[in-house]
């Protein structure tokens, strides 16, 4: 993780801190980042000794910490009961409709409309789109 990202994940983190914690926290953290550098460390380095900004955040905040993931419902995803009659019923009706047509017809004989002309004898352009 670079820099710029620790930082900016720590910034939106610590929203709830007011403007001068919040401010006085980040540079700290940056001082860390520069003197690690002039030692010759990289942004990786620095940020892996650090720790994760997430729960450097949660530790700055105390109390004040609101857990900001949306929790997922174990069910989303998977179909429900309904779900899964309703799709089994459409799937039914679909083949009810589709064997007796297909019975009918052999491979390779669906019956194909049947070329028509146009109803104007000028041949117009929306009669040629239409038919």
């Amino acid at each position: 993780m670079t820099k710029k990202q620790f930082i900016s994940i720590l910034e939106s983190r610590l929203a709830a801190l007011p403007p001068h914690e919040r401010r006085e926290f980040i540079e700290d953290v940056v001082s860390h980042f520069d003197i690690g550098m002039q030692n010759g460390r990289s942004e990786q380095e620095i940020a892996r000794e650090l720790g994760d900004p997430f729960e450097m955040a949660k530790e700055a905040l105390g109390d004040r910490y609101v857990d900001m993931e949306i929790p997922v419902p174990a069910s989303a995803g998977k179909p429900s009961s309904f779900g899964k009659i309703a799709m089994g019923a459409g799937l039914f009706f679909c083949a009810m409709v589709m064997i007796p047509f297909l019975a009918d017809y052999g491979p390779g004989e669906l019956p194909l409309q049947q070329a028509r002309s146009p109803p104007c004898s000028a041949r117009c352009l929306s009669c040629l789109i239409i038919w």
